[in-house]
């Protein structure tokens, strides 16, 4: 009845960039390209009487699922941050306050570049692994997990059928599900919501 979803597969994904520099370009962002460390990937800036700016890190614009992932990272802090999340923390409280402000970037970026629906026509058209879904999606496994995570706070499987089911009570394991799972009077998110919504 159950069938693990294993990483793997290669499907064409959905290229998100040119959605998510339109939004850009309409919220009046800069983007540029740095040569930051390894360890950063990018970072949102906005200070009083200059425009918001993201930097990406120069070195991940060849990895198409990073670089969108990242940038849609990036640009959650716009709709969600308030002030500035590149400061250096000083005090535990300081450390709260940003790991907050990522989580919040984080969910927006998963919600607005993997709608409910997607997801879902995704397992219709018979993507069978995390890895071709997340090809299918046109983002990182490690992306796609965190939205799992994020709906599995709400509800503990997504219904793509009325006998098919995407189970994510035991993350990071993920299990498709054949048969009546759970209760019927519970409903996966809005998609509408999911679509149209830029806050979170």
């Amino acid at each position: 009845m159950f069938r693990l979803l294993l990483t793997g597969g290669v499907t064409a994904g959905f290229m998100k960039l040119e959605m998510l520099f339109d939004l850009i370009e309409k919220e009046n962002i800069i983007v540029e390209y740095v040569d930051f460390s390894p360890t950063i990937q990018g970072i949102y800036y906005k200070e009083d009487g200059c425009p918001p700016t993201i930097g990406i890190n120069e070195n991940i614009v060849s990895d198409k699922k990073l670089f969108t992932c990242v940038l849609a990272e990036e640009l959650g802090h716009h709709f969600t941050s308030i002030g500035d999340s590149s400061a250096e923390c000083y005090s535990f409280a300081d450390t709260i306050n940003l790991n907050k402000t990522e989580v919040a970037a984080l969910k927006w970026a998963t919600k607005y570049l993997i709608p409910m629906d997607e997801i879902v026509d995704a397992m219709k058209n018979g993507i069978k692994n995390m890895g071709e879904l997340s090809d299918f999606l046109g983002v990182t496994n490690e992306f796609l997990l965190e939205r799992f995570r994020f709906i599995a706070k709400k509800q503990t499987y997504i219904k793509i059928e009325d006998n098919l089911f995407i189970v994510l009570a035991h993350l990071p394991n993920v299990y498709l599900f054949r048969g009546f799972y759970g209760n019927e009077e519970d409903n996966n998110e809005s998609v509408a919501e999911d679509k149209t919504n830029y806050g979170v």
